[in-house]
């Protein structure tokens, strides 16, 4: 019999769409227009998540006063992949909530084979919970219980 590899990308992008049926995520498009990537739209959630409101999010290019030159280097680097026409996936700490770590999934539109809007659909995490999920799995033995659903 085959061994079959879990795709961990694959799982994490399950795991936002199906948050997104059940939950409000994190949601922005944005365009590119001319050097820069332009947030188009934005939602509550975004500007609860990063302490940035949606009012200078909207218009905003990547290189902005509420990001590290760093983060918008790195950033640049993959809304350019997803402009491309690639589905991306990241995790982004914000820096104005340092307790939230943000997985994004980035969806190029493609309009007459060419991306004309690229989407971002995400879900924050806290912190402490990700640093608790991940010394847990650093220690994985060969049996784990992960979760328990009283009913």
């Amino acid at each position: 019999m085959e061994k079959k590899e879990i795709n961990l990308v694959t799982l994490l992008l399950k795991m936002i769409k199906e948050y997104g049926g059940k939950y409000e995520t994190v949601f922005f498009t944005f365009e590119k227009v001319k050097n820069d990537f332009i947030c188009t739209q934005a939602n509550k959630k975004l500007e609860e998540i990063t302490n940035v409101p949606q009012e200078f999010l909207v218009g905003a290019g990547i290189y902005n006063e509420t990001l590290p030159k760093e983060i918008s280097d790195r950033l640049y680097k993959v809304y350019n992949k997803a402009w491309k026409g690639n589905q991306i996936l990241y995790y982004f700490v914000p820096p104005a909530n340092e307790k939230v770590i943000l997985f994004v999934v980035l969806k190029p539109i493609i309009s007459q084979g060419k991306v004309v809007e690229v989407e971002g659909h995400g879900v924050g995490l806290d912190s402490v919970q990700f640093e608790q999920f991940r010394e847990l799995f650093s220690k994985f033995g060969p049996f784990e219980q992960l979760h328990d659903e009283e009913k």
